[in-house]
């Protein structure tokens, strides 16, 4: 057991939508002048000079002196007085208003730059958009009026957060960003939407274990650490999460770990779901077996397994009640860890069992099929029609030697997610009866009418 009272247990990727921009803007900045025409400024603030005096100073000929003032004249910060002597003009004592020492002058520059908001905050994320593949994630949904309004709202986050949130974020660079230096926005000429993109992030949850309170982690990234702290995100994440997570399994939980004998788990669940005490028992963790420290303990026992043996048979039986444990990125590392081991050892088999709705499920059956080609594993797979009895647990079994299962318990009434139970178990004799579990499941599907298909 972890020496710590708090324990994530599930890692879930969620794509938020988003839309890019492409918008022209006008920015006022302070720019720094040349060195003569700042010094012909810095004397005249001290008092006014003839002409001939000025160009003396500067040892300039008089057309040199013209080219050197008339842009400052022309600028609107230097005139002659009554006496045709050159003075600063008010814009032009303007420039030493918060300074006795040097100019400040501001130039009007245009930009035409890329960014993203995303359309349940209009939050500006800066110009790259980093998503989850397809298969990977789930996707929040947003309402007709954030789409339709997508220009207008974008315009009017951009306005309002600029200066403050925007310039520094994304555009000051290697900028100084006190007061003085940040640029003021004068105005935007043009906003277009360029494209529909996604915002990627993963959302981990966690239990204390010390009062059972389940809550989800909050983001260390500052930007959509706001956006997922909004009343606006956990709405539409909780919509989305509640659609999906719909039964209270606890009492087919309770009979399918009765039949393989797990007294341990019927324990947890009939005494209220009692983390610390499960915790305090061998072999049980929290988490589903491919989060990253669980199934590193599993891959370093599956090695040893294989320096061992001749042949080696490798069996994952995944669950049905839900898809939310195929939203993470740990389930992909585990599936790629086991392609190269495939790649590495030819005395390795490996059968991926994947349960659907009937036998005719060709859409779940494509996408499952595509999920796998990716690792060149898609002939690993075979399905089954989906089982009561079985729908929450998941295992990988290897031979008689090491099985490490889990249990995707869900509450909806008190749980957004599914709650992984999970264990690891080297006994050859509780393994068989587990094994024998299943596949007599396996052999009733058949018996019945219907078919492990390939």
């Amino acid at each position: 057991m972890s020496n710590y009272t708090t324990i994530q247990f599930f890692e879930l990727n969620i794509n938020i939508p988003a839309q890019e921009f492409r918008i022209e803007y006008t920015l006022i900045e302070n720019a720094g002048l040349p060195f003569v025409p700042e010094f012909i400024l810095r004397l005249l603030n001290v008092c006014p000079f003839y002409p001939k005096d000025l160009a003396q100073y500067f040892s300039f000929s008089k057309k040199d002196l013209k080219v050197a003032i008339e842009p400052l004249m022309e600028a609107g910060f230097i005139e002659t007085d009554s006496n045709n002597m050159f003075v600063l003009t008010t814009k032009g004592k303007s420039l030493f208003i918060d300074t006795q020492d040097s100019p400040n002058s501001k130039n009007k520059i245009e930009y035409r730059k890329n960014y993203i908001f995303d359309l349940i905050n209009f939050m500006c994320h800066g110009s790259r958009a980093t998503m989850h593949k397809m298969n990977q994630r789930i996707v929040l949904g947003v309402g007709l009026e954030a789409r339709s309004k997508s220009i207008e709202k974008a315009k009017s986050s951009f306005q309002r957060d600029y200066r403050d949130k925007i310039y520094q974020q994304w555009d000051s660079s290697d900028k100084q960003q006190d007061s003085d230096t940040k640029p003021e926005l004068y105005k935007i000429s043009d906003i277009e939407k360029r494209r529909d993109v996604y915002l990627g992030i993963t959302e981990q949850v966690v239990v204390d274990i010390s009062n059972n309170h389940i809550y989800f982690k909050k983001s260390e990234d500052d930007i959509l650490g706001q956006l997922i702290d909004s009343s606006n995100y956990l709405e539409q994440r909780d919509m989305k999460l509640g659609n999906i997570v719909k039964v209270n399994n606890q009492v087919e939980i309770v009979k399918f770990a009765t039949d393989i004998q797990d007294d341990g788990v019927v324990e947890f669940v009939e005494n209220n779901l009692n983390f610390n005490k499960l915790l305090n028992k061998d072999n049980y963790f929290l988490g589903s077996l491919v989060l990253k420290d669980n199934w590193k303990n599993f891959y370093n026992k599956l090695l040893e397994i294989i320096g061992a043996k001749n042949e080696v048979e490798l069996n994952w039986i995944f669950p049905s009640n839900h898809d939310l444990w195929l939203k993470s990125d740990s389930f992909y590392n585990a599936i790629n860890d086991l392609m190269n081991l495939l790649k590495q050892y030819k005395k390795l088999s490996i059968n991926f069992f994947i349960p659907i709705a009937n036998k005719n499920h060709y859409r779940t059956k494509d996408n499952f099929t595509k999920i796998f080609q990716d690792y060149s594993l898609e002939k690993n797979v075979k399905f089954f029609v989906e089982s009561d009895e079985m729908n929450s647990f998941e295992c990988i079994i290897v031979d008689s030697i090491l099985c490490m299962g889990t249990y995707h318990i869900t509450d909806p009434n008190k749980f957004l997610t599914p709650i992984p139970i999970s264990f690891l178990n080297e006994n050859e004799n509780s393994i068989n009866i587990i094994s024998r579990k299943i596949f007599g499941i396996f052999n009733q599907i058949v018996e019945d009418g219907q078919r492990l298909l390939s």
